[in-house]
Order: structure tokens, then C-alpha cells, then sequence
């Protein structure tokens, strides 16, 4: 295996080729965090992402798509907004994480969202969680009941809550809204929910404003064939849940063909007691079909409203290959520190600490 190192705007026509048909090869890589299209969006908007392509017998095996800090330390494309990481090949293709790091001058990768099926790394995992999903491929009914016989008694609640919302408002779905104002309303909402549990703000950043309605802005209608909806390569989808005519609930997510993934929702704290958040949710499942959508991701977490409404999930990794030894005990002692206090029964005293612990972290992680 040969590795060549190049910035993605030196993409050429051949490898952005190359790299669709490895993904139409791979259905393990269905996320449109590794389309080409989300690795340029976010080149556009920072300086340091970098391609590593892969070739076997002069053949293009794979990318691995990444961004360079410090000089010699891989981290995801996006940062902080990246929901899943791997290195772009079909599942049978052999290749080192030494090597790949050698040739590319790398000291550290460093991963959080990193698919656990890649063998490859897994020595160097330090917890391994499931990105939840939702299957609606057999219809909304279908989806509705076998949750219910699964026993997810949330789920329940929450279509009760919906129903009560209807009764007393005039509530309307929109699949994709092209209104900047509703973009920058969940944008208002997010910050104001990362103020308020003591988070740092991602969108105090430019770029990454800048990079959400960059995706946003590629949303067109997807056409049909017939009575099939042919969905998009990738595009950004912002959904909407009125009530009264306002934004009961906002969602912000990426579709990638028969996938969206769930990026950022958020929704209307006076409305709360309707839980419109997830009665937005059960709306885009309702409605998923008639966009091609067969599969939500809802991402990392243990939230109630993911283990409620989640069918399944993809397990993903965080971790980091470390060549420096004091480097490597400092991360150690982190996750260590972390996990202890997640786990003690001192954990909600310890809010404190732990918010000041990853105001730490985001304030060394790159801007």
C-alpha cells in the first residue's frame, strides 16, 4: 500500500469519481459526513484539510480525509461537528494505521466518532457507543407499532403530547424550509441551549455558521421517477414543526440518498410542555418515505427521546493513536478523570467540575 498526501481542493474528477463508487461499494459508509461533498464544504470554510489517498497496485484503494493541527496531529474533518469518521475504503481493503501516519507526518490521530467496524484501530479505542438509528424503510405504521412492541413506553407519551399540540394550536410540517430567518432562529436556540448547560458555544465561531448554511443553501427538490423520489447525493434538509404559524421546533440535518442524519434540533422552550422536539422527529419519520428516506441517524448519546424512538445503531469509537508518550498519559488521565465522575454517585454535584473540565477540553481543541 502507497499513500499520497494532497489538499482536497487538488481533487481531481477521476478520484472524486473513484471515491463515490468505494461508497456505492460500502454500504457501511451510508453517513454524508464521508461524502466528498461534506470534506470541500467544510475546505471551504477552514484552511487545514487534507486528503490522504490510498493506492494498491497503482489502483485508488481509498481517502482518508482529515484536518491538521499542530503540524503533525490528525483530527476529523469538522471538528467538533463531525458525527462519524473513518478512512474511506471498501471493508477488505488492508492497510496500517503506522504506515498511513508515517506518510503522512502524523505524531496523533484523534477520533471520536470513529466506525468501530474498522478493525484497524480498534487497539486504540477507548470506549465504543452506538449511534442510534431509526429503520422507517417499512412505512410509519410499521415503525410506530414495533416500537410499541418493543416496549418503548416514551414513545407513547410523545405521540400524546403531539396530539394534545394539535388540539390546541394550528400545526403544520415542512420537510425543507428555504426561509434564512427559521435557520437563524435554530441557530439563536442552539446557543442559548449550550449557554444554558454550560457548554461552549460551537456557533460563536464563524465557520461553522458559515458551514451549515453553505450545506443548507445545496438543498434543491429532489425529483421523481414515477412515483419514487430519487434522493439527493447529499444536501442539507431544514424541517420545520409550526404551531400557530411560529417555529414550534426547528431540525437541521444532512441527507445522504436513503440517510439523513439528525445534526441539530432544538425547538421552542415556551412550548415545552408539548415536547415539540420530538413530535418534529415522529413528523420527518412520518413523512420520510416521500423524500427517500429510510433510515434516521440520531447520533451518539443516551438521551431518553434516542433510546425511545431509535430502532437500532452503528457503533463508533472515540480514541486517539498517540506516538508521544507524555502525550499519551495526559489523554489517558482525561478520559480517566471524565469517566470516573460520570460513573461516581457524585455525578450531578460534579456538574461543576465536569463543565469546567470540558470548557478545558474545547478551549485546546482547534478553533
Amino acid at each position: 500500500m502507497k499513500f499520497e498526501t494532497i489538499s482536497i481542493r487538488d481533487l481531481s474528477s477521476d478520484l472524486l469519481v473513484r471515491w463515490e463508487e468505494i461508497l456505492r461499494q460500502s454500504p457501511q459508509l451510508d453517513s454524508p459526513y464521508f461524502r466528498p461533498q461534506f470534506s470541500q464544504a467544510v475546505a471551504a470554510v477552514r484552511e487545514n484539510v487534507e486528503i490522504a489517498i490510498l493506492r494498491e497496485g497503482g489502483a485508488v484503494a481509498g481517502f482518508f480525509p482529515f484536518e491538521r493541527a499542530h503540524g503533525s496531529t490528525a483530527r476529523p474533518v469538522g471538528s467538533r461537528l463531525s458525527d462519524y469518521q473513518a478512512v474511506i475504503t471498501p471493508r477488505e481493503t488492508q492497510w496500517k494505521v503506522n504506515e498511513l501516519m508515517r506518510s503522512c507526518g502524523l505524531k496523533a490521530w484523534e477520533f471520536d466518532h470513529q466506525l468501530a467496524s474498522q478493525e484497524q484501530l480498534q487497539p486504540h479505542f477507548a470506549n465504543v457507543r452506538p449511534s442510534r438509528r431509526i429503520d422507517c424503510s417499512a412505512g410509519y405504521d410499521a415503525y410506530v407499532a414495533g416500537r410499541k412492541a418493543a416496549g418503548a413506553g416514551a414513545l407513547s407519551e410523545m405521540l400524546r403530547k403531539s396530539r394534545k399540540l394539535a388540539r390546541e394550536h394550528a400545526v403544520r410540517f415542512e420537510w425543507h424550509c428555504t426561509n434564512e430567518a427559521v435557520l437563524d432562529q435554530l441557530l439563536a436556540w442552539k446557543s442559548e441551549q449550550y449557554r444554558r448547560c454550560g457548554l461552549s458555544d460551537v456557533f460563536a465561531q464563524s465557520w461553522t455558521v458559515t458551514l451549515l448554511k453553505s450545506i443548507w443553501a445545496r438543498h434543491k427538490p429532489a425529483p421523481s421517477t414515477g412515483q419514487t423520489p430519487v434522493p439527493p447525493k447529499f444536501a442539507g434538509v431544514l424541517s420545520v414543526l409550526y404551531a400557530d404559524e411560529r417555529p414550534a421546533a426547528i431540525h437541521f440535518g444532512m441527507q445522504s440518498g436513503a440517510l439523513l442524519h439528525s445534526w441539530f434540533p432544538a425547538y421552542d422552550a415556551a412550548l415545552g410542555k408539548y415536547s415539540p422536539g420530538s413530535g418534529l422527529l415522529l413528523a420527518i419519520v412520518e413523512q420520510a418515505a416521500q423524500h427517500g428516506v429510510q433510515c434516521v441517524d440520531l447520533g451518539k448519546g443516551d438521551e431518553d427521546y434516542k433510546q425511545a424512538l431509535a430502532t437500532g445503531g452503528v457503533p463508533v469509537a472515540e480514541g486517539a493513536v498517540e506516538t508521544r508518550h507524555v502525550a499519551a498519559a495526559l489523554r489517558r488521565g482525561w478520559r480517566q478523570t471524565r469517566d470516573w465522575v460520570r460513573q461516581s454517585p457524585l455525578h450531578k454535584p460534579a456538574r461543576i467540575p465536569i463543565r469546567w473540565l470540558k470548557r478545558l477540553r474545547d478551549w485546546v481543541a482547534p478553533q
